[in-house]
């Protein structure tokens, strides 16, 4: 929703992403879920790390946890990307409704591209 000013038809656009992103993080949700429980007894799931739990217990091939780690690496860095994304927005909008005056000199946008300065 940061991006809305970007979007040529916001109205509709945003909305449409809203739901596909839950759709799919839904699906993908209930999918590892489902594997976690074909894989391990419900019981005896490890609820602090349960997809590394599987291939700990000597279930895969080795190559599996370096790429848990990557792409756990991947998840941290891609939400601390959409943080700073989301805080240049936030910025932005402050210093054009000239809350707080100090911020007044950050309400300029790129010429060409409509982006933040």
């Amino acid at each position: 929703a940061n991006a809305a000013e970007e979007s040529r038809n916001p109205g509709r656009d945003i909305p449409v992403a809203i739901a596909l992103c839950l759709l799919v993080c839904a699906a993908l949700y209930v999918a590892v879920s489902l594997l976690i429980v074909a894989v391990v007894p419900w019981a005896d799931v490890d609820r602090a790390a349960p997809v590394a739990q599987i291939f700990a217990q000597g279930r895969g091939h080795g190559w599996e946890l370096p790429v848990i780690a990557l792409g756990t690496s991947a998840g941290i860095a891609t939400t601390l990307l959409a943080g700073l994304y989301a805080q240049s927005r936030v910025v932005l909008g402050i210093a054009r409704e000239s809350a707080l005056r100090p911020l007044s000199g950050l309400a300029t946008v790129h010429a060409h591209r409509g982006t933040p300065v």
